[in-house]
């Protein structure tokens, strides 16, 4: 990962700072620009082309676009190819590479297509983009939210950076929480975007791209995810998912540095590790990480058990690591540092150590982040979709007498519960949120007092799942789907990730 920072005025010491302040996202290198009403900043962690060619932040040859990038645009080759082979600007010399990396592929796709450039990005971003020309500002960050970008504005002031830390760097910025975002964390166990914990600090949306110009913030969103076409033949669906699994994997292999897996035990790692096993030429380096307990119901451990013998099949060179409960104790306090926001997950420790281990041997690491999401993988979608063939067959289920003398028969109050729900996104938050009293059982009694305002019931928490149960998408199970990789996985999964 890399790290990008900047402000809508000049101030070389204070870019200095913020940079400074994620400097563990860059330990390669790093750099700054200062203009007059703009100051970047740009710490690297060199991934490809390692040479001084490629530092940032980068600037035309006619000095009108300079860059600041974080992220990896798996495409940048045949984008690279159209832009040189351009019938009219190609000949002229225009686009000149003097690098073999993808940022200098960014800047100069940003150059030919303008904010279009974002229709042709396969990858994971976040990156920023000013034009001394318009004196205009441009963000941009990829369609699943892979990588962050937070911001402030008001009062004239606006500043960004992949780390909430460094915009606390400007001291007026206030330390306030945003109670509705605590709301929704208590309620969901983590924090719903585009608001953060701060008062007056977003994220911008994944799949959105924002423009700054005499202090105007105008965002837009650039990517949205389409219910696909409803395919019968399993035959069909097994190649075509084989096949776009193939060519994603090969893509994010491209690297000048070594590339390894996080291999958890379960199937979207293990699919990972098929692929990459058939790519490479020798091992593929993968990591697991287990807990030092006994304890035979601990599921963590039973997949790092089934880890370790999905290497052996593959013939990985494999690194399992365990975790003690003095390791817990002595990363918890780092761990929550790298946080710049709360994660309600018992793994997030785990996640931090194994990054941490594997850092030592590769630069970049696979995971199966995103893969629940996408084929229905988590407990909620199979009963979700039971309680829809239920209620499919049986109407009169929706009425709660009905229910709950089916529950009590069955002995699933649970089920009951979840049957009478005629509203779809009533059903879909009651997997999701913590009930109130579920909340207050897991605080001590000052700090639900002190919490208790923050838990207000006319604070919505619905209105952000709203917008999905009225998409008027055929398939109920694809709707949750789409709800839960717009939010979940993005301020949820791939946070810990």
């Amino acid at each position: 990962m890399c790290g990008i920072n900047g402000f809508n005025f000049r101030d070389e010491e204070l870019i200095q700072k913020m940079n400074t302040k994620i400097a563990h996202r860059g330990p390669d290198d790093a750099g700054v620009f200062v203009g007059e009403n703009i100051s970047l900043g740009h710490r690297r962690l060199s991934i490809i082309d390692l040479s001084q060619m490629a530092h940032q932040p980068m600037t035309t040859p006619d000095g009108r676009f300079t860059v600041i990038y974080n992220g990896e645009l798996y495409n940048f080759k045949e984008l690279k190819k159209e832009l040189v082979e351009d019938p009219e600007l190609g000949r002229r010399g225009e686009f000149n590479f003097k690098s073999n990396s993808d940022t200098e592929v960014v800047l100069y796709a940003y150059k030919k297509w303008g904010k279009e450039c974002l229709n042709f990005f396969n990858g994971i971003f976040s990156f920023a983009i000013w034009d001394n020309q318009e004196k205009e500002l441009f963000l941009a960050r990829d369609q699943f939210g892979v990588k962050p970008l937070y911001y402030y504005h008001k009062d004239g002031k606006f500043v960004f950076s992949s780390e909430a830390k460094a915009i606390l760097e400007h001291k007026y910025i206030e330390r306030k929480i945003n109670q509705e975002s605590l709301n929704r964390y208590l309620r969901f166990l983590y924090v719903a975007g585009p608001e953060t914990m701060w008062q007056d600090i977003k994220k911008l949306p994944a799949g959105h791209f924002a423009i700054l110009k005499n202090n105007n913030l105008e965002i837009k969103k650039y990517y949205f995810l389409a219910e696909g076409e409803y395919l019968q033949d399993e035959k069909e669906i097994k190649g075509i998912v084989r096949k776009a699994m193939g060519e994603a994997v090969r893509r994010q292999l491209v690297s000048d540095k070594p590339v390894g897996l996080f291999l958890s035990g379960g199937l979207d790692s293990s699919i990972l590790c098929a692929v990459m096993a058939k790519e490479f030429n020798c091992p593929v380096k993968t990591f697991s990480i287990g807990f030092d307990t006994d304890v035979e119901t601990e599921k963590f451990n039973a997949d790092f058990k089934i880890a370790e013998k999905t290497a052996k099949y593959f013939g990985t060179d494999h690194n399992p690591i365990m975790l003690t409960g003095k390791d817990v104790l002595e990363n918890f306090e780092n761990c929550v540092i790298a946080m710049d926001e709360p994660v309600s997950n018992h793994i997030q420790v785990a996640a931090y150590l194994l990054a941490k281990e594997t850092k030592k041997q590769v630069a970049v690491a696979l995971g199966g982040d995103g893969g629940d999401e996408t084929f229905g993988g988590y407990d909620r979608y199979y009963f979700m979709n039971q309680i829809y063939r239920l209620r499919k067959f049986f109407p009169f289920l929706k009425n709660k007498k009905c229910s709950d003398l089916l529950g009590k028969a069955l002995g699933k109050k649970n089920l009951s519960e979840k049957l009478s729900f005629k509203d779809d996104l009533e059903l879909f938050l009651s997997f999701m949120a913590q009930k109130e009293e579920i909340i207050s059982k897991f605080l001590n009694n000052d700090l639900n007092n002190d919490l208790n305002h923050y838990l207000n019931n006319d604070i919505s928490y619905k209105e952000k799942y709203q917008p999905y149960f009225e998409a008027g998408w055929k398939d109920k199970i694809n709707q949750m789907l789409r709800a839960d990789m717009e939010t979940w996985l993005i301020d949820e999964s791939l946070v810990r990730s």
